[in-house]
């Protein structure tokens, strides 16, 4: 969560490319610490172990159509969204960082989602 407040629109980077990446990198992280998790629980079981590649292959597929799915979105959608569901942020922190309404934020979240839905379908 660190990495929200490293972003610096100076350097040139967009926030779209920026949260993409972020998300990228937590999304890993996640896979890393559940493959490392997996072979922790049946080490301690028993001496040999078969890693579930087929489900690994899955998370791995499933976290890159998310992120192909955020670089769709228009920006005023994903920024919010990776300010809420990323960085937990509440709505009126979110409408203070965007310039809008409190009740803007809602409709580009609940906007982003559906968007999302249809963009993963």
């Amino acid at each position: 969560m660190i990495a929200a407040y490293k972003f610096d629109p100076s350097k040139g980077a967009a926030f779209p490319t920026f949260a993409t990446l972020l998300i990228r990198n937590m999304l890993r992280d996640e896979l890393r610490k559940a493959r490392a998790d997996k072979r922790t629980a049946r080490s301690s079981q028993s001496a040999t172990y078969e890693v579930d590649y087929a489900g690994e292959l899955d998370t791995a597929l499933q976290m890159e159509a998310v992120e192909a799915a955020i670089k769709q979105l228009p920006a005023r959608h994903s920024h919010a969204m990776v300010l809420r569901y990323m960085f937990g942020y509440r709505y009126r922190e979110i409408a203070k960082e965007l310039g809008v309404a409190h009740g803007t934020v809602g409709i580009y979240i609940r906007e982003g989602r559906a968007l999302l839905r249809q963009i993963l379908k």
